[in-house]
This record gives structure tokens, C-alpha cells and sequence, in this order.
């Protein structure tokens, strides 16, 4: 973090490194729904991790006392793995019911440049206005809590993409005792991730992630 002549400049370096396992535990239900022993258990689980790397660097570059201009952009590399474990039955000793599910591995990775734009211009110490443009992604990824898991049922989905605009100004008013601060906002989506439910190849239904659509949010505040 620093500054060149009339410019101020940060930039770093991200690391996130996750893994994580679920179990889902179904008591008393599949005696009556699948004509199991009394006190049978089912079970879902699966375990995955998540890698990722960034860099970014933003600017602030004071054209005069009053205009600033914004600009940055930030590079993230993020993959994901994951292995679910499908549908399992068991007696309450824990002696399986059904034969050791297959347990299928998947490895996908992601990148992306995120640019940001903007400026501001200060009309007084106690009055600013701004408007910013900026994109942003969520990484795609895998939905492991099926049922029936194999290659062929393990669904995987893209990133969501948004870019958003932003119009806004924030000020001080009587000798600074009251703030308002206003903005107005769009942000517009693309390959939308949302939850739908599907059947599998064993004639279950499961709840997976798809990217649905594009969507648009519009907004003011004050």
C-alpha cells in the first residue's frame, strides 16, 4: 500500500484453502418407506475441497483537489473437488443393508479478471458524489448430496456472473450533525445459480444447483 506522485495504489495476494464433510442421518422412515427392518438408518454423505488464489491492485489517481479516478482488477484461480458417498441402509448395529455404494471423484477449476471502474468528486469537505462500475463471479462447483452417486448422477454447474453499476453521493449537513448518504443500483446476472429438483436414475428425486438464467436487480437507498 503507497502511493506514486498523485496516485495511491494497494495491491495483495489472496490464499483460501477448505475441505469439509457432511453426513445426513435418516432415522425410522425407510421401514415404511422401503420395507427395511424396524429401526433402519440411512445415510448421505460426501466430503470436497476448495482451492484458491488471487491477485488484485486498485488506484486512486487525483486528477485535481476535487476528481479522483477509481480503477482496479483482481485475478482468482479456484478449484474444486468433490466425492460423494450415495444413499447407504443399515441395521441399527450398523450391519449394511445394501451393497458399498460407488464412490465417484470429480475435479473442476475456474479463473477469472475482475475489472472495477469509478470516480468521485468532492464539491465540498462535507459533500462527495461517486459513480463505479465493477464485475464479479462466484466460482462453479459440484451438488454431491444425491442419492444414487455415480459419474453419470454427480451434476456440476458454471460461475454466476454479475456486473453491477452504482450511482451515489454521501454528505454532512449541520456541522455534521446529520449524515445522508444515497445510492441507486443495477446489477445484472448471468448463468443465475439456483436450487432445483430433478429425478435421478434410481427413480429419487434430488435437489441440485443449475445455472437457471440471467437476472437483473434494481435498487435505491437512502
Amino acid at each position: 500500500n503507497g502511493s506514486i506522485g498523485d496516485v495511491n495504489l494497494t495491491s495483495g495476494l489472496y490464499y483460501w484453502s477448505s475441505d469439509y464433510s457432511t453426513d445426513s442421518v435418516t432415522n425410522d422412515l425407510f421401514e415404511w418407506l422401503a420395507d427395511f427392518p424396524d429401526g433402519s438408518v440411512g445415510t448421505i454423505s460426501q466430503e470436497g475441497e476448495t482451492e484458491s488464489y488471487a491477485a488484485f491492485t486498485s488506484a486512486d489517481w487525483a486528477l485535481t483537489q476535487q476528481l479522483t479516478l477509481n480503477a482496479g482488477v483482481r485475478y482468482t484461480w479456484e478449484e474444486k473437488t468433490l466425492e460423494p458417498v450415495g444413499q447407504q441402509f443399515f441395521l441399527p448395529d450398523g450391519t449394511p443393508l445394501t451393497p458399498d455404494p460407488s464412490r465417484p471423484q470429480a475435479t473442476e477449476n475456474w479463473d477469472k479478471w475482475s475489472p472495477r471502474i469509478g470516480a468521485q468528486y468532492q464539491f465540498t469537505d462535507d459533500l462527495m458524489t461517486y459513480v463505479s462500475y465493477s464485475e464479479g463471479f462466484k466460482s462453479g462447483g459440484f451438488f454431491g448430496r444425491i442419492t444414487l452417486a455415480t459419474a453419470d448422477s454427480l451434476r456440476s454447474f458454471n460461475p454466476e456472473e454479475v456486473s453491477t453499476t452504482e450511482l451515489g453521493l454521501k454528505s454532512t449537513w449541520w456541522d455534521q450533525r446529520l449524515r445522508v448518504n444515497a445510492a441507486i443500483f443495477t446489477s445484472d446476472y448471468s448463468d443465475k445459480q439456483e436450487e432445483i429438483i430433478v429425478a435421478d436414475a434410481g427413480g429419487n428425486v434430488d435437489t441440485v444447483v443449475v445455472n437457471a438464467s440471467d437476472a437483473t436487480l434494481s435498487g435505491a437507498e437512502l
